[in-house]
């Protein structure tokens, strides 16, 4: 009796069940009507009716195993680019990528270039300061070339004994030759300078400083006259120069030797 009681229970209990389901299908088929667009599928009803609002739809347990009714991978949408459009967008890309790259780096070479301009202007500004500085601290020398110099002497071992020589009065005495007032006390330090290639074919040069500017402009601008001299062939004086300013003068006398020939 007790069985027979439980299997009518059961079939209730069944009963139910399905009339739920059944109603919360319908329920839920006359909201996807309602809504005209994006329907439920069958077992599938809003998480409230279940009591699991964290979720938008709950599915009936029944059609959690069962596929997509009219689903299958071969009816899915597919791309519809060709090869020849990938390669089109490809070569859009590259032509982008590629403009990119190089405003990138013309922008940088322009600042570069513009960089290296204002610096080489500030070197050539710093460059010209400094020569002016040099050749203002040599306003009071000259340069002499081609006076004689003393040979030096060998003692008993047969080494080589440097002479004192007086520069001073040698620039005295050509001074008096080219007709200028010069005594060793208007000179205030003279000296003869290193060759450059070593050689000793030629005299050294004498650089000396002129107390007196009027004596040192007339020993330069006199020194014309001693050509006069065939001793004194290939002896000059001329303003103590600095490396640049020298080098331009060494081409104006190529020049004008040029033109000469």
């Amino acid at each position: 009796m007790s069985s027979e009681n439980n299997s009518l229970e059961l079939s209730a209990k069944r009963h139910r069940e399905g009339s739920f389901i059944d109603s919360a299908d319908s329920s839920m088929q006359n909201s996807d009507s309602s809504r005209g667009s994006n329907p439920l599928p069958p077992g599938v009803y809003p998480s409230t009716s279940a009591g699991l609002p964290s979720l938008p739809y709950v599915m009936h347990p029944q059609y959690m195993s069962s596929p997509v009714p009219g689903f299958h991978p071969s009816t899915a949408p597919q791309s519809s680019i060709s090869d020849l459009d990938i390669q089109r967008i490809a070569a859009v890309l590259k032509g982008q990528i590629v403009s990119e790259v190089y405003n990138a780096f013309q922008q940088h070479f322009d600042e570069m270039k513009a960089t290296i301009d204002t610096l080489s202007a500030q070197n050539k500004v710093l460059t010209q300061k400094v020569d002016d500085l040099e050749m203002y601290s040599r306003r009071s020398c000259i340069r002499i070339t081609g006076i004689p110099e003393e040979k030096p002497q060998v003692d008993q071992d047969g080494k080589e004994v440097k002479v004192d020589e007086n520069t001073t009065g040698k620039i005295v005495e050509l001074a008096r030759l080219i007709d200028v007032s010069v005594t060793e006390d208007d000179i205030e330090v003279s000296h003869r300078i290193n060759r450059k290639d070593g050689s000793r074919d030629r005299p050294r040069q004498i650089i000396a400083r002129i107390k007196n500017n009027v004596k040192r402009h007339a020993l330069i601008s006199n020194s014309y006259k001693l050509a006069k001299f065939p001793a004194k062939k290939g002896t000059y004086i001329c303003q103590e120069l600095t490396k640049a300013r020298s080098k331009v003068a060494y081409e104006a006398r190529q020049l004008v030797r040029e033109k000469k020939d």
